[in-house]
């Protein structure tokens, strides 16, 4: 059974802070989180997304790319500050 992409996402953040050997508090201070609250947003009692998700995913170093399911280029994406359609 597949998870949802929402899970998905947490999982992948959690694996790529564990492989940069960071601690849950590193990221909450990189990320200027308040203390406690990235290990919040992984077990799923808070939300990983919005403003979060960038400063989180900036404390790891990496961004999201969106990848079309038809194999045509990927898409660099904020995860809160869209610019609007074209």
């Amino acid at each position: 059974m597949t998870r949802p992409p929402r899970d998905q996402l947490r999982i992948v953040v959690e694996e790529l802070r564990r492989e940069q050997r960071l601690t849950m508090e590193d990221v909450d201070h990189s990320a200027a989180l308040q203390s406690g609250y990235y290990a919040k947003c992984i077990c799923g009692t808070r939300s990983l997304s919005g403003g979060t998700l960038d400063r989180v995913l900036q404390a790891l170093g990496v961004r999201i790319l969106l990848v079309p399911l038809d194999g045509t280029e990927g898409i660099q994406a904020s995860a809160c500050n869209f610019s609007g359609a074209k």
